[in-house]
């Protein structure tokens, strides 16, 4: 990917073809332009948690709408995404948030019991459609080489090991 961002692709891609298909979640769909438009509303939502520069973000969520949305304006904003197993158990979980060092989780109803249990002050992802529209060019500088996500590992052979990919190669 040339762009420095992940979001950089989607903006790219708006503005070649707004109105193709980019998103199919059962019955319901949604164009880049549609999709692009959530992005920034999620953006504007995200941004009024005053996370640090490249603040890490942990996601605890199944594949939804809103997880789209996340994945995309926490790359927007300059953040790190920690994307976290909704089957792991709430020690497991409490594990690898303390070894990213996520600065926030955002956790779906479902798995807000467990975040609950080793957060003190967990954020439940929710709607943010109704959210104003986030109008900054990007938050915190980035370049190719700056961290975009923690991804951890398995742990077939030990504890699981957060795996560090940069913008330029996730």
């Amino acid at each position: 990917m040339s762009q420095a961002k992940l979001s950089d692709w989607l903006a790219a891609r708006t503005a070649a073809s707004p109105s193709a298909l980019a998103l199919i979640i059962g019955e319901n769909r949604w164009t880049y332009a549609q999709l692009d438009d959530l992005v920034s509303r999620t953006c504007g939502w995200l941004s009024r948690f005053d996370l640090p520069p490249h603040g890490r973000v942990g996601l605890l969520m199944s594949n939804s709408l809103e997880n789209v949305c996340l994945v995309y304006a926490v790359a927007r904003l300059g953040h790190v995404l920690v994307p976290l197993n909704t089957r792991l158990t709430a020690v497991e979980l409490g594990w690898q948030i303390a070894q990213a060092t996520c600065d926030m989780v955002l956790a779906e109803p479902e798995q807000a019991e467990k975040v609950e249990a080793v957060l003190v002050n967990p954020i439940h992802a929710g709607q943010f459609q109704d959210a104003p529209l986030w109008q900054e060019p990007s938050r915190w500088p980035t370049n190719p080489a700056h961290t975009q996500a923690i991804v951890f590992t398995s742990g077939t052979t030990g504890d699981p090991k957060g795996v560090a990919l940069s913008f330029d190669n996730h």
